[in-house]
């Protein structure tokens, strides 16, 4: 069977999607990843991992996008008569609201930024698509793409979730934004179509829907240097912002590390060289190591500090540790509700007292303990290499003989 799997571009929305992927080619079937760089180590990371992929926007695409989705961000506030940065706090508010939505609604945002890149990608997607002529779309949530060209081809599609909201709803605002693109192909959503759900049912946001799955952490490969292996005197606790944060010029490191020099621990920072430059002089108990791939880091560490990407959440999770998320935009804020309600973290949403938050991450034997039920938890969820089978009996069958529920 060949299979098309396509995702949003940047490194939270691919990497989620590789194992299952793998699963799919290691079972013998064709697979083309189809996506888009948004920053110059985002379709390397993707290639290294051993997919075929198909670029379908160009470097500069995306960058005259960017310059658009500003452009209309500043006219926006304009019409309102705020600043952009008062737009910006508005869009945040918006986003933290989200977190009590129990039903899976809140994707405000889903529509008004993962629309416009989903449009920005479609048409390199379709003629990718058109050319390969796959069996099945597996298409990450985010990428709007993918259902409309799962119903342009008449092949069923497979929606892959990366966080805790269940349900239909970011699907159908991303669609809505693409509204008139659907209106130009000619087409309506697909004819058959299921989702898969990676979240651990403890702390899903919503009702049971879709077919389960073991998340498994893809971070990327990379080097371990020696210290990630030598033994430790005192507890050890991971710090990453992911990629998109340090883009937008957040100062989220300069608050831990003032916080870090007051905890006795020892603190891993997953910066590059420019933002450690930035912070300047490190405390003796932090160490600024560039990119370690977090799935290996986490086996080292005690704790875990972060932004709230679903990725990196869902990687600490399966990691067995307690987390600190210090969310900033989008679905961080879902996450870190999620985390907080289920008792194996902390929400450090006013970043208050980081200090007292790092002493209970390895001094509070309740939320190690939850964060070891939820690792046992997804253990228990059917692998990649299960699913992928199902998924591909389900593409093979007849709509009037068998369904996958969704």
């Amino acid at each position: 069977m060949r299979v098309l799997v396509t995702a949003s571009p940047g490194a939270g929305h691919t990497f989620a999607t590789v194992p299952l992927t793998w699963a799919l080619r290691a079972a013998g079937h064709e697979v083309l990843f189809a996506t888009a760089g948004r920053l110059p180590g985002d379709l390397p990371a993707i290639v290294g991992a051993g997919v075929t992929v198909a670029e379908i926007a160009s470097r500069e695409r995306m960058a005259e996008l960017r310059d658009r989705m500003r452009a209309r961000t500043a006219e926006e506030a304009r019409s309102l008569g705020i600043s952009p940065a008062e737009l910006a706090a508005r869009h945040i508010d918006a986003a933290r609201l989200a977190r009590h939505v129990a039903d899976g609604n809140g994707w405000a945002f889903a529509s008004r930024i993962f629309g416009q890149i989903s449009a920005a990608t479609l048409d390199g997607l379709v003629e990718v698509a058109t050319r390969w002529q796959p069996d099945l779309v597996v298409y990450e949530t985010m990428q709007g793409g993918g259902p409309l060209v799962a119903a342009l081809l008449g092949v069923p599609a497979v929606e892959h979730p990366i966080g805790f909201a269940r349900g239909p709803e970011a699907v159908d605002a991303v669609a809505a934004a693409l509204a008139a693109e659907y209106e130009r192909y000619g087409v309506g959503r697909p004819a058959r179509h299921t989702a898969l759900d990676v979240c651990p049912p403890s702390m899903a946001v919503g009702p049971a829907y879709g077919l389960p799955m073991r998340y498994v952490p893809f971070n990327g490969g990379g080097s371990a240097g020696d210290w990630l292996f030598a033994e430790q005197e005192r507890p050890r606790i991971a710090v990453t912002l992911g990629t998109v944060l340090p883009e937008l010029g957040s100062d989220g490191f300069g608050q831990v590390v003032a916080a870090a020099a007051r905890t006795d621990a020892d603190f891993v920072l997953t910066a590059d060289e420019r933002q450690l430059a930035e912070l300047g002089p490190l405390p003796p108990n932090v160490r600024g190591c560039g990119y370690v791939p977090l799935g290996a880091l986490l086996r080292s560490c005690s704790a875990i500090v972060h932004h709230g990407g679903s990725s990196t959440t869902m990687t600490a999770l399966d990691a067995g540790l307690p987390q600190l998320v210090i969310p900033h935009i989008a679905d961080q804020f879902i996450n870190a509700e999620a985390v907080r309600r289920r008792g194996c973290g902390l929400s450090g949403e006013d970043g208050s007292d980081l200090a007292g938050d790092f002493a209970r991450l390895v001094g509070d034997d309740g939320l190690r303990t939850a964060a070891q039920q939820v690792r046992a938890e997804l253990a228990t969820l059917p692998s990649p290499a299960d699913t992928a089978d199902r998924l591909v009996r389900w593409a093979s069958t007849p709509e009037d003989e068998t369904e996958v529920d969704s």
